[in-house]
């Protein structure tokens, strides 16, 4: 089975909302789902994976993110939860 594949200014692939978009933030590796990613609309996130942005990828196709993954996770639960919570 090959793994899923993801948005980028190069390849264009059309895909679905429920696909699983594999992050490399800092070294740290995150799983979410592209509609996750998606909701805000003219955001960073649907700017990467609708190709305007082009992506810079790690060695095993995941999208690398050169951020602090300590800060990163925060901003993908709010993606996920649409609630912020900086405890």
């Amino acid at each position: 089975c090959s793994p899923p594949l993801m948005a980028s200014k190069e390849n264009g692939s059309p895909l679905g909302m429920g696909e699983i978009i594999q992050l490399n933030v800092g070294g740290t590796r995150f799983n979410t789902s592209r509609q996750t990613l998606m909701w805000v609309p003219d955001s960073f996130f649907s700017s990467l994976l609708s190709g305007r942005i082009s992506t810079l990828r790690d060695e095993t196709g995941a999208i690398f993110i050169d951020r602090d993954p300590t800060a990163f996770a925060p901003i993908l639960n709010f993606l996920r939860t649409k609630e912020l919570d900086l405890r």
